[in-house]
């Protein structure tokens, strides 16, 4: 129950609510790690499949991909993701995991289980919880049919301002390519970091030279 229902609403709320298309989802597990002592987990990997997942989008990775630590010490836990295929109609398992931007992580469910100490010895926590994370901009792009959040109406009426106040050529939604633009970089660079300072002004930080309002300058 403790991980079956996390995996449950996470794929009722894409597929259902969303109604991203489950067959260009795979889903991520951990395999486990011998330097930890850790085995597979197994019971994630069959909690998918009953959900209807096939066998071969439910793929395991190490650690290092499946294994989320805050820090050196303290809580941990495996997690599962789910990674969304931007192209489809093709077998992607190999590119899960493997920084192909076609390919992209769109959540990720941790389950707390542990607790690293000082020595790094992994014990059992008394009480499991789940920190549940996913990318708003990302999700809003995959339901708009995009490939960049900054094609979305999140951000393009922030480009139309940028480009009436700065005067030079239109927003052109190049990405890291060979052909992409600086003037384009330098679009997402201040459409981020305007968001950013409405945030923090919208929290009570004003721009300042000292502490925090330094950080919102």
């Amino acid at each position: 129950l403790f991980q079956a229902e996390a995996c449950l609403y996470a794929w009722n709320f894409l597929t259902d609510i969303l109604r991203i298309p489950a067959d260009r989802l795979y889903v991520t597990y951990f395999s486990g790690d011998e330097s930890m002592k850790l085995e597979e987990d197994r019971e994630c990997r069959d909690i998918w499949i009953k959900l209807g997942v096939p066998e071969n989008r439910v793929l395991g990775f190490c650690s290092n991909h499946n294994f989320w630590e805050m820090a050196e010490t303290g809580p941990c836990g495996p997690c599962t993701e789910i990674h969304y295929d931007l192209i489809g109609n093709r077998n992607a398992q190999e590119l899960v995991n493997s920084d192909n931007p076609t390919v992209v992580e769109i959540w990720n469910l941790v389950f707390m289980q542990f607790s690293r100490d000082i020595s790094g010895r992994i014990s059992s926590l008394p009480t499991l919880y789940i920190d549940c994370g996913m990318g708003f901009e990302r999700l809003v792009s995959i339901v708009q049919g995009l490939h960049s959040a900054y094609d979305t109406d999140l951000f393009l009426p922030l480009m139309k301002i940028i480009h009436k106040c700065s005067k030079v050529g239109e927003y052109g939604g190049q990405l890291k390519d060979i052909n992409s633009s600086k003037t384009d970089t330098a679009y997402r660079i201040i459409a981020d970091h305007l968001r950013a300072a409405c945030i923090m002004i919208s929290d009570g930080v004003q721009p300042g030279s000292r502490n925090r309002g330094l950080v919102s300058s």
